[in-house]
């Protein structure tokens, strides 16, 4: 499969409030001014208050990808245009949404409680985050099979699965 250089931001919000959690970059980019994710925040809001359901949107040599999970958290993709197809990056925000669920848990992410106290719990996903966006290999939308992830500190996946799963 081809390979790609990747530079990326991925910036989580409170859908309701806009209120970012964490801003993660890859590649070497200067980092995400909070106005930068304030405006991109404001476009999707401004989409969905006209009933409009903006997805992605590509402008001078960037895409940009924005997703709500259950009215509750917005993750922004922002990558350099020659990035994958519009339908791998929504799938990797899908698969980054699952990561933190299996580390975090749905009933946490879908009522946002304590704002402060999420962004300190989300803190245990940003290798796992940083991984999937780092991960150039993700074939799903091609073959319609399971992807796999390969991470180097499995701690970061046990402690998930085990939680999950009820295990020790």
């Amino acid at each position: 499969p081809r390979t790609y250089t990747i530079m990326a931001y991925l910036a989580a919000i409170t859908a309701e409030t806009g209120v970012p959690l964490f801003v993660r970059t890859t590649g070497n980019l200067p980092p995400l001014s909070f106005p930068v994710v304030g405006s991109l925040n404001g476009v999707h809001l401004f989409a969905s208050n006209l009933k409009t359901s903006l997805l992605s949107c590509t402008n001078g040599g960037v895409k940009v990808v924005w997703k709500c999970f259950y009215q509750s958290i917005t993750l922004i993709l922002v990558m350099t245009d020659d990035s994958p197809v519009e339908t791998h990056l929504l799938h990797l925000l899908d698969t980054m949404f699952n990561a933190l669920v299996l580390l975090i848990g749905l009933q946490e992410l879908e009522c946002v409680q304590n704002v402060e106290r999420l962004k300190k719990d989300l803190k245990c996903c940003y290798p796992l985050i940083d991984n999937l966006l780092q991960g150039t290999q993700l074939m799903y939308p091609l073959t319609q099979s399971v992807d796999v992830v390969a991470v180097e500190d499995v701690s970061t996946l046990s402690v998930g699965t085990h939680t999950y799963t009820g295990t020790h």
